[in-house]
């Protein structure tokens, strides 16, 4: 990961951190109407367990978590983290109310196994939490905060992941464009307001990143996905779910969701 970078404009109240290279991506916060003190104790605490998550869910780094367990044995209990077991059972309540559309395991036969004692065996299952790990952390975040350690605030995790506390210091949201991967411009232009919102899709650079894991093949559509929920958890994993569900069957997927909208964008409709 790259040079941190803070800053905080005292005329302003107005504080500014990026952290370059966290769990792959981009990470950005603005706060304003805030002490330094405040912002940057959410900002470092924010930071820190991002930190951590990664060197739990990295799948692509031999010395996490995720990866001693993808290359242990299929029928050998693992012992983890109290924090990985915690995910694991997060995404299975997920993979429940998605009725298997939105699954971290892929190419296992059985279901992954955890003993009370935390030891997972993952029954041949390999691990993967994209479209998941951004929306986690940002969800813990939104539980820290709770009580206004930030009045208003703005976070962006990727360009894909947004969370957004109370609203824009001069207005009454937060204003986000939706980018267009198949040329210039924006699709559509987003109000948030203590709310969060995830964007998923395939790109002529970056597609069949998604997989089905009823068919195994990858998600090939030219389409983006865009959700606003109140839980970023949620918007991240729905606006993932939501390449793959069939679209007669997204409204009903989205419903499942409290307080969920959703827009999908096809290709014909962007290029």
């Amino acid at each position: 990961m790259r040079k941190i970078e803070t800053e905080y404009i005292g005329s302003s109240r107005l504080f500014h951190g990026a952290a370059p290279g966290l769990m792959g991506t981009s990470l950005e916060m603005i706060a304003a109407g805030c002490s330094e003190e405040d912002a940057r104790m959410v900002w470092d605490w924010l930071v820190l367990e991002g930190l951590h998550l990664d060197s739990i869910l990295d799948r692509f780094t031999p010395e996490s978590e995720l990866s001693r367990l993808n290359s242990s044995p299929v029928s050998e209990y693992v012992p983890v983290s109290q924090s990985l077991v915690s995910i694991l059972r997060v995404a299975e309540r997920y993979r429940e109310l998605t009725g298997g559309y939105f699954d971290v395991a892929s190419g296992n036969s059985g279901r992954i196994s955890i003993t009370p004692d935390g030891r997972i065996c993952p029954g041949g299952a390999r691990l993967d939490f994209g479209g998941f790990a951004k929306g986690y952390l940002l969800r813990l975040l939104s539980e820290r905060i709770k009580g206004g350690a930030l009045e208003s605030a703005f976070i962006d995790f990727g360009g894909s992941s947004i969370m957004t506390v109370g609203h824009h210091p001069f207005g009454d949201c937060w204003k986000v464009g939706v980018r267009n991967p198949y040329g210039p411009g924006i699709l559509s232009e987003v109000e948030l307001k203590d709310s969060s919102m995830s964007t998923s899709g395939n790109s002529p650079r970056y597609g069949s990143h998604i997989i089905n894991p009823f068919t195994g093949k990858p998600v090939e559509d030219s389409k983006v996905v865009n959700v606003v929920c109140p839980d970023p958890l949620d918007a991240e994993v729905l606006s993932t779910t939501l390449m793959m569900v069939p679209e007669e069957e997204a409204e009903e997927m989205a419903g499942r969701f409290p307080g969920a909208s959703f827009r999908i964008f096809k290709c014909q409709t962007i290029q």
